[in-house]
Parts: structure tokens; C-alpha cells; sequence
């Protein structure tokens, strides 16, 4: 494609994750940054999930840098998905302090942090937060 707009970018990332191939994910997003395109609230998530099944937690780290760069850090989709990240890495305490900053937690969001403490093995934490 001679130009790519933010749908491009996020249906091959996207595509990418759905088939386990992490490095090309990783790739295009790259291909992305240096494009100088600003990754949105639609091609974040998928990077997320990439890092989470491959217990990436450097790069995911580096992508909550930019989600925080990128004014993301209130959109609720890319928060549950590092949120969900963090657990499933099983940093549950960094999941932990996401969840409370975040301004809106609904269903979804709740749920992700139920479902990282019984990842984690925490039931008692499970109690105590619902």
C-alpha cells in the first residue's frame, strides 16, 4: 500500500496477533513509529495482547509508556488490556495500581482484575475486592 491510514496499520497488527505471529506484529508496529503515525486506542490493544501471550513485559512496558505519551491512559479498552497484561505476566500488583487509576472501571474492566487474581492465585484478594 502506497498510504496507510490508523485502519491499515490496525488490521495487519490485529491480523498478526489472531495467527500467533508476534514478531511481525511487533514489526509493523515499528513500522508504524517510524511512519510517524501515532498509534490509537484501535492498534494499542492488539500490541498489548501480543506482549501479554508472549510474556513480553519489557515491550509491554515500553507500550504503556506509550499509551501514557499518547493521552491513552483514559481510554478503558487499552487500560483493561494492560491491565489484563500485567496479570497475565504476572505482575498483579502493577495490574492492581492501573485498575485504581483508572476513572471508570465497568464490567469489563472488573472483571479483568477478578480474573488476574485467580491467575495469580490470589483468591483472598478476589474476596476483598468484590
Amino acid at each position: 500500500m502506497e498510504e496507510r491510514d490508523p485502519v491499515s496499520w490496525s488490521v495487519m497488527i490485529g491480523g498478526f496477533v489472531k495467527n500467533g505471529d508476534y514478531d511481525h506484529c511487533f514489526q509493523t508496529f515499528r513500522e508504524l513509529i517510524r511512519g510517524g503515525s501515532k498509534p490509537d486506542n484501535f492498534s494499542l490493544p492488539f500490541v498489548i495482547k501480543a506482549c501479554r501471550d508472549t510474556v513480553g513485559l519489557i515491550m509491554g512496558t515500553l507500550i504503556h509508556s506509550t499509551v501514557l505519551k499518547n493521552g491513552l491512559h483514559l481510554d478503558n479498552f487499552v487500560c483493561s488490556t494492560l491491565v489484563d497484561m500485567y496479570a497475565k505476566c504476572g505482575m498483579i500488583d502493577n495490574a492492581k495500581k492501573l485498575f485504581d487509576r483508572m476513572p471508570k472501571k465497568d464490567l469489563v474492566t472488573r472483571t479483568v482484575m477478578i480474573a488476574g487474581y485467580a491467575e495469580c492465585g490470589k483468591p483472598k484478594r478476589i474476596m476483598g475486592f468484590v
